[in-house]
């Protein structure tokens, strides 16, 4: 991938990385373009590096550092957001991955599109896959060319302790792929 992206520890470097006028355990993420060998500071507070993918960075941005990120009504939650390296633009995505307490699956990238783990109570005790409760962890997909965001509609399932990734059938186009997440989409 053309798109580097790191954390920085303002400790580590004994310089005001985020301009609050402290040292204090702030961390910045940095993105670097090998492409035209540009290193920029994304300007966001809260946030740590999740995975890089053509020319996005997915994050997680921690509620507790910077408010309300998913329209749930606390700040307690960690967050999924895109940051697009080329437009050095944040989409603000708005899924609770996971809660402080309890960390789940990073976001897997597949052909331009994120799925995304939710937990259904930390995104607001949302029904996501219309099972009559709010009590199950959801796979979501976010497309960032379209800026758009659904659900799979079904409960997540993981592979057996000791087995490795299994191949699904991918929802947009039916063809087989290899991921750590287990998702079925039924376009009917």
């Amino acid at each position: 991938d053309a798109i580097l992206a790191c954390e920085v520890a303002e400790t580590d470097q004994g310089v005001d990385l985020d301009g609050d006028g402290s040292l204090d355990d702030s961390i910045t993420v940095f993105v670097h373009d090998q492409r035209t060998a540009e290193t920029w500071d994304i300007g966001t507070r809260g946030v740590s590096v999740l995975a890089v993918s053509g020319d996005f960075v997915a994050l997680s941005v921690d509620e507790v550092r910077v408010g309300d990120r998913n329209g749930d009504g606390d700040a307690i939650d960690l967050v999924f957001e895109l940051y697009d390296a080329v437009l050095r633009e944040f989409h603000p995505v708005g899924l609770a991955s996971t809660r402080i307490f309890n960390p789940l699956r990073p976001p897997v990238e597949h052909q331009g599109l994120w799925a995304v783990l939710v937990s259904e109570q930390d995104q607001g005790a949302t029904d996501l896959d219309d099972d009559g409760d709010a009590q199950d962890h959801v796979t979501m997909v976010y497309d960032p060319r379209r800026r758009t965001t659904r659900s799979v509609g079904q409960r997540i399932a993981f592979s057996a302790e000791g087995i490795e990734p299994l191949v699904l059938q991918d929802f947009e186009l039916g063809a087989p792929f290899q991921t750590q997440l287990v998702w079925l989409y039924h376009a009917d």
